[in-house]
């Protein structure tokens, strides 16, 4: 035995006794392996106590029971580190102690504590096959599924939670991991099976224990989350009315996902009526109040409802000034003026007169996104900054002014790695940049952009729109050279399809393939290519413009072929 272990027992042992907190498992434990014969460890549960305190003045040397104690002591206490260090000495100097297993037991839960989840699953494993006869094999069951759980391991941590379900139906564990059974389905997005599970968790045999909340409200989100929304919000409305669940730390979240059920269904009339209820609550929290009031706007945005939309979003940072949600709602009521604007220039172009002109629009959206990249910590700074890039953009498209467009790209350029590090809009902002010298006819300085985020943001989502504007901008150069060439443009359309098979513009590059041939003259090639379209791209509209040149082909009248 390891001096160390000797020099601090007594101090441990009359601690956890001062405390109340020494384990009464460990005496039931002692008492119970006293049943085994072994007699000369421990007479009786009380002995011990009382050998714990006679031990503090005598020289006698450490038995088995005192180390183990002195290990749970450094558990209890959350001396983690601590707790391994010993328990893994004590199973060297006990290798087939009475304790062993629950040795075991305690290294692996405190590792778990440290995170080291491979050594705790490895460890609950010994005590499974090592200590057959262990009582306390459903535990160690369940802790180690918890173990692989916290890996993502998620079938193996299902099997171990289920044979926790399956072979000890008295254990203290079963709802606990009958629940882990669900989630382990949940996490892995297998909402349906989970569905099942939770309903499970939720029925007899399970009772009332303390993961019933959680189940209640697992299984609403299951609904939730297969567009079950009717059924979602009935379970997540059980959940907040139950009054088993007075105290649970889901109520907030069941109130708002209730609202969100509706956002997600697109019932942007059910989602404010939940909301402005909630809000008129005298019991509901601040928190979710202020949750609530930002929702609000957000149900309005999304309904494009502007005005009322930004009435909100400015009452949550009046009435919330130091909400984490205020730069969010800054960088959103820019983002009302900018989709207005947008929607105001299709109205133009309809001969619709917009309220407000959409170039004023843009002016009125930037000084909120400038608020919200000033804010400190702002999650929403590099999302404002790029739109403060676009509002500029739009104007200079409007104005066609090339120091317009020079304005633009200083905002953009304000999106850097040094500004930003880590930000998700960086490819955008650079994308923009090649934009807009691709608006000002600039087409080698755009392909030089564009090139940027094909080599440094491959898997951007600006990387597709890049290789597309990229062959616009090839396509364009060819069609203003002495002897057109346009392989390049074709070769860089054909990137967009066979590298993002998902772009929502691979149906407009195989158009354009097409289109390099219009404009040779080659209509059997054309043909060909429009064809791609129009089979591989039924729904597009540029379907129904290749189509358009297949039938001119055919009927002969169709620009001059070669």
């Amino acid at each position: 035995m390891k001096t160390s272990m000797l020099e601090h027992k007594c101090l441990v042992n009359k601690l956890n006794l001062a405390k109340g907190e020494q384990n009464m498992r460990e005496i039931q434990i002692a008492s119970k392996k006293l049943t085994t014969g072994k007699s000369t460890r421990l007479m009786l549960a009380s002995v011990l106590v009382g050998a714990l305190l006679s031990a503090c003045s005598s020289n006698d040397p450490a038995t088995e029971s005192d180390v183990y104690l002195d290990g749970v002591g450094l558990y209890n206490a959350k001396n983690y580190s601590g707790a391994v260090a010993h328990f893994k000495d004590e199973i060297t100097s006990y290798p087939a102690g009475d304790f062993t297993d629950d040795a075991y037991f305690y290294l692996g839960k405190s590792e778990y504590w440290l995170k080291d989840y491979v050594a705790a699953s490895a460890d609950f494993g010994t005590l499974l096959t090592d200590f057959p006869t262990s009582d306390i094999l459903d535990k160690g069951q369940y802790w180690k599924a918890k173990t692989l759980h916290q890996q993502n391991n998620f079938v193996d941590a299902r099997t171990a939670y289920q044979a926790v379900v399956t072979h000890n139906a008295t254990s203290s564990y079963l709802d606990d991991a009958a629940y882990g059974v669900a989630k382990t389905y949940y996490d892995e997005k297998n909402y349906a099976s989970a569905e099942i599970e939770f309903a499970n968790v939720l029925a007899p045999p399970h009772v009332l224990n303390s993961k019933s909340d959680n189940s209640q409200y697992y299984y609403a989100k299951s609904l939730h989350a297969q567009g079950k929304f009717p059924e979602a919000r009935t379970e997540y409305e059980a959940l907040i009315s139950n009054v088993d669940y007075a105290t649970s730390g889901w109520l907030d979240n069941a109130q708002s996902q209730i609202w969100q059920t509706y956002m997600d269904a697109g019932d942007f009339t059910g989602a404010i009526a939940s909301i402005n209820a909630l809000l008129a609550d005298p019991n509901a929290s601040l928190a979710n109040k202020e949750l609530a009031q930002y929702n609000l706007g957000d149900a309005y945005h999304q309904n494009n409802d502007f005005v009322k939309a930004r009435v909100e979003y400015n009452k949550l940072i009046a009435t919330y000034s130091t909400s984490l949600f205020v730069d969010d709602a800054h960088y959103q009521i820019g983002k009302t003026y900018y989709e207005e604007a947008r929607i105001a220039a299709s109205a133009a172009l309809a001969a619709i007169p917009p309220t407000i002109p959409d170039a004023k629009l843009y002016d009125l959206a930037i000084p909120d996104f400038q608020k919200a990249v000033a804010m400190i910590g702002s999650s929403s700074a590099d999302n404002a900054q790029l739109y403060i890039g676009k509002a500029r953009h739009k104007q200079a498209q409007l104005s066609s002014v090339a120091a317009d467009y020079d304005v633009a790209r200083a905002e953009y350029a304000k999106l850097n790695t040094t500004t930003y590090p880590g930000s998700s809009k960086l490819d955008n902002a650079i994308f923009e940049i090649g934009k807009t010298h691709y608006d000002e006819a600039n087409y080698d300085l755009a392909i030089v952009e564009f090139d940027k985020v094909v080599t440094d943001y491959s898997a951007g989502g600006s990387a597709d729109n890049s290789l597309y504007y990229k062959g616009h901008s090839l396509r364009k150069l060819a069609t203003a050279a002495t002897t057109p060439d346009y392989a390049a443009a074709r070769a860089t359309y054909g990137l967009v399809i066979t590298n993002y098979l998902t772009s929502t513009k691979a149906d407009n590059a195989q158009y354009y393939i097409g289109y390099t041939y219009h404009l040779e003259g080659n209509c059997t090639q054309e043909q060909t290519e429009m064809q791609k379209v129009v089979t591989n791209y039924a729904s597009s509209t540029y379907a129904v413009k290749a189509q358009g040149h297949i039938d001119a082909i055919v009927a002969a009248t169709h620009t001059t072929c070669i």
